[in-house]
């Protein structure tokens, strides 16, 4: 599941072309990162190392989405 955050509002004459284009914009990112991801999985097999690190910045995702959960839950739960 991938939710795509805006602050482009539903009403605003632009809205639904600035949605579009974010969108876009989200699934073009998506699809590099597919690539990616396939190219190194076909090539992990070669690769004589023990441990692999995707990204340097990945524990950063994790916090990210941590934080947006914890805010998420407590809108939910106050609500």
């Amino acid at each position: 599941m991938a939710y795509t955050l805006s602050d482009h509002y539903h009403g605003r004459d632009d809205a639904d072309a600035v949605l579009e284009r974010e969108d876009s914009f989200a699934d073009a990112g998506a699809e590099q990162d597919r690539a990616a991801i396939t190219s190194i999985q076909r090539n992990l097999a070669s690769n004589p190392r023990e441990h692999f690190e995707f990204g340097l910045f990945e524990g950063a995702i994790g916090h990210f989405h941590r934080q947006l959960s914890a805010v998420i839950d407590e809108r939910v739960t106050s609500a």
